[in-house]
């Protein structure tokens, strides 16, 4: 007797969630695209975000710098939500203690609606980063 009660011996497995990096601002028809030809593969949910460095310009206001507080260098995996689509997350050390380095942080911009949180999706951009996913 056959122990599979699937008829098909060599089923499609199914892709509950596939999530779509873009590495800097992506057209307005890339989201929509991506979700369209998953979707049209089975894939359950499709999220697609851009992942932006983000201006230095911006840096030490992402950060919450000021004169009072002075400059901190988050760690390595810091991350927080922005607004509802955007989240700031920190990939990378900052240099040797006292060489004024600090690690710039990254934007991750939700492109798609539903489905995780930007806080989300900015930890799995971290977890990517760690295994070292995007730095070929």
């Amino acid at each position: 007797p056959n122990p599979n009660p699937n008829p098909n011996p060599n089923p499609k497995p199914q892709v509950a969630r596939l999530v779509v990096h873009h590495e800097g601002r992506s057209h307005p028809d890339f989201a929509r695209a991506c979700v369209a030809t998953g979707e049209a593969r089975g894939v359950r949910r499709v999220e697609v975000v851009d992942v932006l460095r983000e201006p230095q310009a911006a840096t030490g206001r992402i950060l919450s710098w000021s004169k009072a507080s002075g400059v901190r260098s988050p760690g390595k995996g810091t991350r927080f939500a922005l607004s509802v689509t955007d989240a700031a997350c920190v990939t990378t050390e900052g240099g040797p203690s006292g060489d004024g380095s600090v690690p710039k942080p990254l934007l991750v911009r939700r492109r798609t609606r539903g489905g995780s949180s930007a806080t989300a999706l900015a930890a799995e951009v971290v977890a990517l980063a760690a295994i070292g996913v995007g730095n070929e």
